[in-house]
């Protein structure tokens, strides 16, 4: 497992990420793709798109 600092994907160009403070789960979408990621604090599975994965 690789461990990134959500500070430094928000630097990358057409990479925009969203924080939700209810649910803890920050969001980093591809503006040119469409595609989302989800990660989700406590959890130890991720969402990209509409599947859900074990991390």
């Amino acid at each position: 497992m690789t461990l990134v600092p959500t500070r430094t994907v928000s630097l990358i160009p057409n990479l925009k990420v969203e924080w939700d403070n209810k649910t803890k789960t920050v969001t980093v979408t591809d503006s040119d793709t469409k595609n989302k990621l989800k990660l989700t604090v406590g959890l130890q599975s991720i969402v990209i798109n509409t599947r859900t994965s074990s991390a």
